[in-house]
């Protein structure tokens, strides 16, 4: 507590049962958090009746180390729900239990849906009906043909015990308003990045059986809208009478000019509580401002003077899209810049029948799975046998032709794969995932990880250049933007939101510690077609710049 600064100190031990942490970049968010977790076990409340939910499965295992906690759990939303599905799914009518899709199964349920229902239409009016969620169908007494669609879709994947990554959200989130008072033994709930949160993550907090709620996250680095995610949950809640707002203003990685052209930046947003990032650096820190006329120009700018510095390893170079990472980085090596080689992330060659095994051995019994792994290893007409021998026997594909073991230990999985003469890359790959789930997560879990993968950062040498979303999370000494350029940054199309647009500009400033670099040109190619385009510089520099 006594390394803690006075507004992390007074987030940390407010009795407040519902608080809202707006923590800026670089402000020790997550230390906060676990002091918060370990000052609460310290008076009283026992870590097995704390939930802690995390934006990834790295986060989390991160978050179990530094507090050195036994969590009741600690993981992604969706991981915890499906967990409470595994157990209660019955008070909700669903059949237990439950195996995660992976992408290629839930297209081939999806097209057999559609099939069954005979629809013809449109996709986008199918997809939207997909995302009313299987409670969801019944908007008029008379349904239309792409609601009785989802409608089969929902009730195949149901019949099969399957469920999907937004399924789980729909089933927890009626369990939850269905499970009776006390059923679950937990107190305290803590959210990291609710900044990334979407409306129906926002329901299921609400509703989740708790006493305290520790909600932290930083509106102004809201940039994943086209994953689902929603500002306004974390804007919402700073606006809640029953809701005590706390600050993090110190920002303990951006000198102070950085902090300043960044802050100046976002307070052109209008939908954003009131909060600052102030440098706790005592340096001042610079940035530096290159307009060029032609992009040749503005590589050959960014060559010299990345060249000049001493730590390539400490530079990044950021840009909106990722074509342009492939056209510098390109045009860097041309100059001679050590840019960071990262490898293609190829899956390996049998990955998707590796995927099909594992839901195998998550659900032995399960003969939709069979039958699917059946026929994707040793064809239709071994699977149909299989199928025959099993309704004359009057049990399951596995009881009479496979015989795998049920409820399998996880850390058991990665020996199965290797003897049934799977890839080594599929079973490394699948070791390291285990690596960074709960010690008592399960296949279905596992399985669950995979949806959204994460993949550590490569330690190798040389210059990043990446998409600004990519660079979340990560700090340099000296951070390069160039085509920093109307229809570049802020984006133009239809789909983007200039206040999203510009809190990514703010994210990406956030990422210099000493040195942010911010350049333009009057003529770019353009990333799709072959022309040139006139481009004006982006109305962010002169916000940020004033």
């Amino acid at each position: 507590m006594n390394t803690l600064n006075p507004n992390q100190q007074k987030a940390v031990l407010s009795p407040h049962p519902n608080k809202c942490i707006l923590a800026g970049a670089g402000s020790g968010k997550t230390k906060t958090l676990v002091e918060c977790t370990k000052y609460w076990n310290q008076h009283g409340v026992p870590a097995s009746q704390m939930v802690v939910i995390t934006y990834t499965n790295g986060g989390a295992s991160e978050l179990v180390g530094r507090s050195n906690l036994k969590f009741h759990f600690c993981g992604t939303l969706h991981a915890f729900l499906l967990r409470l599905l595994q157990r209660f799914g019955f008070v909700i009518g669903l059949a237990t239990p439950l195996t995660v899709m992976d992408d290629e199964q839930r297209k081939e349920m999806i097209e057999e849906a559609k099939k069954q229902a005979g629809y013809k239409g449109k996709v986008c009016d199918f997809e939207d009906a997909l995302a009313l969620g299987p409670y969801g169908q019944n908007v008029s007494r008379v349904l239309k043909p792409q609601n009785l669609a989802a409608l089969a879709y929902y009730q195949r994947i149901a019949k099969a015990q399957l469920v999907d990554h937004d399924t789980i959200l729909h089933y927890g989130l009626k369990l939850l308003r269905s499970l009776p008072p006390d059923t679950l033994p937990v107190t305290h709930l803590f959210v990291d990045e609710y900044q990334d949160t979407a409306p129906i993550d926002d329901s299921i907090y609400d509703f989740m059986p708790v006493t305290h709620r520790f909600r932290c996250g930083d509106p102004d680095q809201s940039i994943y809208k086209f994953r689902g995610a929603s500002v306004d949950n974390i804007v919402d809640l700073t606006k809640r009478d029953d809701v005590e707002v706390l600050l993090l203003e110190e920002n303990y990685r951006c000198d102070e000019t950085i902090c300043h052209a960044a802050q100046q930046l976002i307070e052109h947003n209008e939908n954003r509580p009131p909060k600052r990032t102030v440098s706790t650096t005592g340096e001042t820190g610079k940035i530096i401002f290159a307009p060029h006329v032609e992009e040749r120009d503005e590589l050959v700018w960014l060559a010299r003077t990345i060249n000049a510095l001493p730590d390539p390893s400490q530079v990044a170079v950021l840009v909106r899209f990722n074509r342009l990472v492939e056209r510098i980085a390109f045009g860097l090596e041309g100059f001679g810049v050590d840019v960071q080689k990262v490898e293609a992330d190829r899956l390996p060659e049998d990955w998707g029948k590796a995927l099909r095994f594992l839901q195998l051995l998550d659900n032995p019994d399960n003969n939709d799975l069979a039958y699917r792994w059946l026929c994707a290893v040793q064809g239709e007409r071994a699977a149909k046998e299989a199928k025959v021998k099993a309704i004359r026997a009057n049990t399951s594909i596995n009881a009479t032709n496979m015989r795998f073991q049920t409820n399998l230990a996880l850390a058991e999985v990665p020996q199965v794969l290797a003897v049934n003469g799977y890839t080594r890359d599929s079973v490394e790959r699948i070791k390291g995932a285990i690596a960074l789930l709960p010690e008592d997560a399960s296949i279905s879990e596992l399985l669950l990880s995979f949806r959204n993968e994460e993949r550590a950062p490569a330690e190798v040498k040389g210059v990043f250049v990446g998409t600004i979303h990519s660079a979340k999370g990560r700090e340099w000494d000296n951070v390069f933007l160039p085509a920093f350029e109307e229809g570049m940054l802020p984006s133009l199309s239809k789909s983007a939101s200039i206040e999203e647009e510009r809190r990514l500009a703010y994210v990406a400033m956030t990422r210099a510690r000493h040195h942010l670099y911010l350049s333009c040109v009057q003529n770019r190619a353009d990333l799709y077609r072959p022309v040139q385009n006139k481009m004006q510089r982006s109305r962010f520099i002169d916000e940020a710049m004033n």
